[in-house]
């Protein structure tokens, strides 16, 4: 029953009382005899009138930030390996990352722990594995509804490529990117230790030397674990087979699992189109979700993530890098469903009833919210319909100075089967300025957000950053 939990996951990720000794231990290890490693330490300090922080101070930011109290100071240790060196065919890959808050309740946590090993373009990796981040920070979720970094990494097994590679076929016009990787979700949860498998691949298609064209399928099911409901659920070799391929569970599922999908499915198509300009990429993308066979059949086709993304070339000008984004998740397939008793589905599962999130942060686009966490560790979210409309901007003034500023408009109606009277409307705002002294690596920084809408009052605040580079 636990036979992936014990051949592909190794002890120290299923050690749940040491798990600072552990993983430390096995970056110490891989880290020996490294040539060089960077090092930052910092501290935020955040300031509220309320006793919530605005929504741009906590989203996408690895699950570091409590949004809670008045008054929260962050401190952030953080050291990975250098392992850019092309002239080595194998190398080690490793990172921590360790983050402090103290606030109304305090609390320690490791948000990155990792060991791996890289080899002709492959890496092999195991432990805390951030997500790396994608459109310069600027996109409500990384660019991928369902995958972004605004939960904390959990403890996962992947092998993946780094970056494109060149395909086999055509090797000059077609690159890809693959991933898969076992994790398991060690927090308190509906269904304990449900474990998480991911994969993804892409192809890139190299048009002419101005034009990019990419195109990706991003696959996630939450499967196994212990249910206080319907018990230890099925963990076998062939049970996994079931839901890695998506297909319907048999007479030892779940009911539910028997007449649709094994697991709790979620997926998404990627899709980027890049033109290369002598002064800008100018890169248009995609990122349509789905949960079910209507989904995978477009059926939903107005849900999607959309968007624009400018990256200037010259790093030294008073703007570097914009996006706008526009989501919507309003349909869900929603045309020939009438008979469906809980139509629009979108993170919300009837067995996995804490759905994609990890530590109680959304492990998609942070736009899906407000969320209610139950007693009995179940997610409640109050809507899954909404459109938005993002704005992000950064850049740098002369003296060392950059700044980043983020607007985002949102209107959530609720759920097709609990929709809201009255539609909640939000507009989250941020302003970045922060300035780097070249002499001794320091970085200081100000920043303020707030939070306006029809059903919260006024969340304002401002933060105080200072950050050494070693």
């Amino acid at each position: 029953m636990r036979w992936l939990y014990g051949h592909f996951l190794p002890d120290y990720l299923r050690m749940k009382q040491y798990p600072i000794i552990t993983l430390c231990l096995v970056c110490f290890l891989c880290s020996y005899g490294q040539d060089k490693s960077q090092i930052s330490v910092s501290n935020r300090t955040y300031f509220s009138k309320n006793e919530i922080l605005p929504f741009w101070f906590t989203s996408n930011q690895a699950g570091k930030i409590v949004p809670d109290g008045t008054v929260l100071s962050v401190f952030d240790f953080a050291i990975n390996s250098n392992a850019n060196d092309s002239t080595k065919e194998i190398d080690f890959l490793w990172g921590f990352n360790f983050v402090s808050g103290i606030s109304n309740s305090n609390y320690f946590q490791i948000n990155q722990g990792f060991a791996g090993l890289l080899w002709k373009g492959w890496e092999l990796k195991t432990g805390l594995i951030p997500v790396q981040t994608n459109y310069s920070g600027l996109s409500t979720a990384n660019g991928n509804i369902i995958h972004s970094n605004n939960a904390r990494p959990y403890p996962e097994i992947s092998v993946s490529t780094r970056g494109f590679k060149r395909f086999p076929i055509f090797p000059d016009y077609i690159s890809y990117s693959a991933r898969y990787s076992e994790g398991i979700l060690i927090d308190e949860r509906y269904v304990d230790n449900a474990r998480l498998h991911h994969k993804s691949f892409y192809l890139m298609f190299h048009i002419s030397p101005v034009w990019d064209v990419e195109a990706g399928l991003e696959h996630k099911v939450l499967w196994g674990g212990l249910s206080p409901t319907f018990g230890e659920l099925p963990g076998g070799i062939k049970d996994y087979w079931r839901y890695v391929l998506g297909t319907s569970g048999n007479e030892i599922f779940p009911e539910t699992d028997q007449r649709n999908v094994a697991g709790n499915q979620l997926g998404s198509y990627q899709f980027k189109v890049t033109r290369k300009l002598p002064q800008l990429d100018l890169i248009f993308f995609v990122s349509h979700p789905f949960e079910e066979k209507s989904g995978l059949k477009w059926r939903n086709w107005p849900d999607n993530l959309l968007g624009l993304h400018l990256k200037f070339k010259n790093l030294n000008q008073i703007v570097t890098g914009l996006v706008y984004e526009f989501n919507n998740t309003r349909h869900q397939s929603i045309q020939g469903k009438a008979d469906d008793p809980d139509p629009g589905n979108y993170f919300r599962h009837g067995i996995y009833r804490s759905s994609f999130t990890y530590h109680q942060r959304m492990m998609g686009s942070p736009l899906f919210f407000p969320m209610i966490f139950d007693t009995e560790n179940a997610i409640g979210l109050q809507s899954n319909r909404f459109y938005a409309h993002h704005f992000g901007m950064q850049g740098t003034i002369p003296g060392n100075f950059r700044w980043k500023t983020m607007t985002t408009y949102i209107k959530h109606l609720g759920l097709f089967t609990t929709p809201f009277e009255n539609p909640h409307q939000q507009i989250s705002g941020l302003l970045e300025l922060n300035y780097f002294e070249v002499k001794y690596n320091f970085e200081f920084g100000l920043s303020a957000a707030t939070d306006i809408g029809n059903s919260i009052d006024q969340i304002s605040g401002f933060q105080v950053m200072v950050k050494r580079y070693f």
